[in-house]
């Protein structure tokens, strides 16, 4: 307990506590622009931590890390457009709830969500950062060859009625997989002879042209309904009663997002997916998923920011990244002559305190960002919908 209090008195020390708020603010802007994501602004800020000593380096990238999974959410919920990918299961309830007016109502969900989710998986970052390493490290070609199964399998749930459409949007998605370079034989797939797709189809690209094209062509025919007017566009949060009563949600969506982003290479993206539909599946008013439930907002956003932390268990027990914005991490530790590994603790236990009570500081900070941000993410909303 006292080596987790000289950590948290490190984090708040002032040089690191500007890390922490300026890698909150960063993170926040890179999840909420579309094209932008944690990877990417991580990617951005890497050189600008060399000139700072390992502990604010280390503090700011993952505050980036954890307020890029919630900044996503931001545009997902107010114009349908995923700001990272991680959110593109918030769009399904959260855009629905725009356009009812709701805009303030499902920012509020998404925030406190991400929160609790953030919490979590710190704690679970804390406490299982030996088991997990140990199960995550155990998954060989079998595992993931199950994972993408099961992955697939979880279309079954989204399509609905109408299981044609899910079927063709499956075998477009594998279609769109392999274009590229074969990782094992290195030969070109579905390249049209052009170099350009040698590096195969990016995933914040095709979101970008799926949902952002897709709304542009709407509203330039006219198709776009009109955010509904009244008291439901507002700065203000949901009432502590509805928050609260997403607890269920939360701890499920929590704790596959921290199971998932254990695992090296599963990710946010898979992990928010797999929550909203595991919450679908459990909830008695399942074809209401979709239009509109706080329930499909409070899952998948806590999955994607409890990733984080999660994620963070085999980057410092193993050395293995469990997810992209992970592999960026590992790269600023190298630089910083951090090397993490099973001798991080007995090494830089200093650091690795530091780095646990810098999650929970940044979590805090995210809440404090994200809500002060409230009232301009639903003005932005009001005047989309006047101009619509």
């Amino acid at each position: 307990m006292s080596a987790f209090l000289d950590g948290l008195l490190t984090a708040l020390q002032p040089g690191n506590l500007a890390a922490l708020l300026a890698g909150s603010l960063l993170g926040v802007f890179a999840g909420a622009m579309p094209g932008l994501s944690s990877t990417v602004g991580l990617a951005l800020v890497l050189p600008v931590t060399f000139a700072l000593d390992p502990t604010p380096a280390l503090l700011m990238m993952v505050s980036i890390y954890m307020a890029a999974e919630y900044g996503g959410s931001i545009t997902a919920i107010a114009i349908g457009v995923p700001g990272s990918s991680p959110a593109l299961a918030t769009t399904f309830d959260g855009y629905a709830m725009t356009r009812r007016g709701e805009a303030g109502r499902a920012l509020g969900i998404s925030l406190f969500s991400s929160m609790s989710g953030g919490l979590l998986g710190t704690i679970l970052l804390v406490l299982a950062l030996g088991p997990l390493s140990r199960a995550a490290i155990a998954f060989g070609p079998a595992e993931y060859f199950g994972l993408g199964v099961f992955g697939l399998s979880i279309v079954a749930n989204l399509v609905g009625r109408d299981p044609l459409k899910g079927i063709i949007s499956a075998l477009l998605g594998l279609v769109f997989f392999i274009v590229g370079l074969d990782v094992l034989t290195g030969a070109p797939r579905l390249t049209l002879g052009t170099n350009m797709l040698m590096d195969g189809l990016g995933l914040v690209p095709m979101l970008i042209g799926f949902f952002a094209i897709a709304e542009a062509l709407k509203a330039a025919a006219g198709g776009r309904g009109t955010t509904a007017p009244g008291t439901g566009i507002t700065g203000a949060l949901p009432k502590a009663r509805e928050l609260f009563g997403l607890w269920r949600t939360i701890l499920r969506g929590s704790a596959i997002g921290g199971l998932i982003g254990a695992i090296p290479g599963a990710g946010a993206t898979i992990a928010s997916i797999v929550a909203w539909n595991e919450e679908r599946r459990v909830s008695k008013d399942r074809e209401r998923f979709g239009t509109g439930v706080p329930a499909g907002i409070a899952a998948p956003e806590a999955a994607n920011n409890s990733c984080v932390g999660a994620a963070m268990i085999p980057l410092l027990a193993l050395g293995i990244p469990g997810s992209a914005s992970a592999a960026v991490l590992l790269g600023g530790l190298t630089v910083q002559g951090v090397a993490p590994g099973p001798l991080l603790m007995a090494e830089r236990a200093e650091l690795v305190y530091a780095l646990y009570a810098g999650f929970l500081v940044a979590v805090l900070l995210m809440l404090a960002v994200g809500r002060l941000g409230i009232p301009l993410w639903t003005r932005v909303v009001c005047g989309c919908a006047r101009r619509s």
